[in-house]
């Protein structure tokens, strides 16, 4: 048998308008683009697209992902979808809604199978009995279980299915002679068992519907399974389409094809492959020389400071890493993965003892690493080059240096804006109180400002910065900058 979707042509979708999306005839497209785009309701759309072959699969209606309520009615939804059978011949089919959705029983019959984000539920969550005793086993071949194997890279040995209480479970076994059911699978690998039994047994030339692929998957894992998946559509003839946010899918593009969607007012543009332009779009990010890594806002708030003054905003981007110890995995990591580090700079807060040298940071990063690795001094040596700190004061916090730079008798109170006074005002007061936390230092005048909490912080870092003190806690870093754009030759020499 041969079933083909050549392409759905949208009128209007939910939230997509006058496109067309072209499918792969034979093997895997993956659908991408921001959250909102309508990546799943392509998938929904195909969903309803077809009456099955099969009895044992059930019908799907419109009703089931378009939802009735007080905002949406789903009145002129309109796409027709281009396919071909067994004649060879193309065909078209309109599905609308006006009062009513068009006319199941004229639908073209082929056998979809639709995975939505629900099969990422543990199935230990779903489940309201406290003991099911199974009843009955049923064993699969054995090739389900040597696929899952190879995907999740884990020993498993034999699948079956279990059935108790009326429902169905998976089980499974591995060479150890461990043995459990799928009421104790991780979530993700419960998934890749439902997609790869759902994918081996589906009737030849079945369309086959993937919402999130990547969903609760390494990597290396979504890439097996992707790879699997290309082999299987191929040799039976498969159809699969998928939705997701991964962006490994560029690394992938002998298995599939990317369908990119972007909305603009006037309609859905669709582009082959992810365009560079759209990079930033789907990561959230943008490529720039240099990265800072630092541990909380308010550090991330200085070096941007820092850039400003110096026009390096457009070259840096910054990161937050958390606790220093987040730092140390960071780079042991990067070490692992043989990944450069010179373009990266740590800059860590300076007020914890553990680390506040080279000699110290050496032997916590050494620690983060078991087994022996080829010449491990000279690399942690070179990934220490990339760490530098704020001048502070001892026993002081970054928090606590700031707040004394202003409340200080050399800080010049009579010239500041009025919403710095008001910041002012409210740090005075706080050096009257007993302080526990050493993030209370700004947080708690922040906070009795009354001023959003980023408004306050910068008008803070202004007061601070015109201050000598500001210079002697920063200069160190910025030096660190300016070193590193200078090394990737980002500014000249004389700046």
């Amino acid at each position: 048998m041969r079933n083909i979707v050549h392409s759905l042509q949208i009128e209007k979708v939910k939230g997509l308008k006058n496109t067309t999306i072209e499918f792969r005839e034979k093997g895997l497209t993956a659908i991408m683009g921001v959250n909102g785009s309508g990546k799943s309701t392509v998938l929904h759309a195909l969903a309803c697209a077809y009456n099955p072959i099969d009895l044992d699969i059930p019908m799907t209606r419109f009703p089931q992902f378009f939802k009735v309520d007080n905002f949406e009615k789903w009145e002129g939804t309109r796409f027709v979808m281009e396919y071909s059978n067994d004649t060879l011949e193309n065909y078209k089919r309109a599905y609308y809604k006006n009062k009513k959705w068009a006319r199941y029983d004229r639908r073209p019959a082929r056998n979809v199978i639709y995975m939505g984000i629900d099969t990422c539920v543990p199935e230990v969550e779903k489940e309201r009995w406290d003991n099911i005793a199974f009843s009955a086993e049923e064993n699969e071949e054995n090739k389900i279980a040597q696929e899952c194997a190879k995907i999740l890279d884990k020993p498993y040995e034999q699948y079956t299915v279990q059935t108790g209480l009326k429902k169905v479970y998976s089980a499974v076994k591995q060479t150890s002679g461990l043995q459990y059911s799928s009421l104790s699978m991780g979530s993700g690998e419960q998934r890749v068992f439902q997609i790869v039994k759902n994918v081996m047994n589906a009737m030849p030339s079945s369309l086959i519907l993937i919402d999130e692929i990547d969903l609760l998957l390494h990597i290396k894992s979504l890439k097996k399974l992707i790879e699997f998946l290309s082999e299987v559509a191929k040799k039976r003839n498969l159809q699969i389409v998928f939705s997701t946010h991964s962006m490994v899918m560029n690394e992938l593009k002998n298995h599939l094809d990317i369908k990119y969607i972007h909305n603009t007012l006037e309609k859905t543009l669709v582009y082959d492959g992810i365009p560079t332009e759209f990079l930033t779009e789907m990561t959230g990010e943008m490529t720039f020389p240099v990265k800072v890594q630092v541990e909380d806002v308010v550090s991330e708030k200085i070096i941007r400071k820092i850039c400003m003054a110096n026009q390096w905003t457009k070259y840096i981007q910054i990161f937050q890493f958390g606790s220093w110890n987040n730092s140390l995995m960071l780079v042991a990591g990067k070490i692992l993965e043989r990944q450069l580090l010179e373009s990266t700079i740590f800059v860590m807060d300076g007020d914890v003892e553990e680390i506040n040298d080279n000699e110290k940071r050496t032997q916590k990063l050494k620690g983060k690493f078991s087994g022996t690795i080829d010449d491990l001094d000279t690399k942690v040596e070179n990934a220490l080059q990339s760490f530098v700190e704020y001048k502070i004061e001892k026993g002081k916090n970054p928090e606590k240096q700031l707040f004394d730079m202003i409340v200080s008798d050399d800080f010049d109170s009579e010239n500041i804006s009025n919403d710095e006074k008001i910041i002012y005002d409210e740090l005075i007061k706080t050096s009257e109180h007993n302080i526990s936390d050493k993030h209370e230092w700004l947080e708690l005048p922040i906070e009795n400002s009354g001023i959003p909490y980023d408004d306050a912080l910068s008008k803070i870092l202004d007061m601070a910065a015109r201050t000598e003190a500001w210079n002697a806690m920063t200069e160190a870093v910025k030096q660190k900058i300016e070193e590193t754009l200078k090394q990737f030759r980002v500014i000249k020499e004389q700046q």
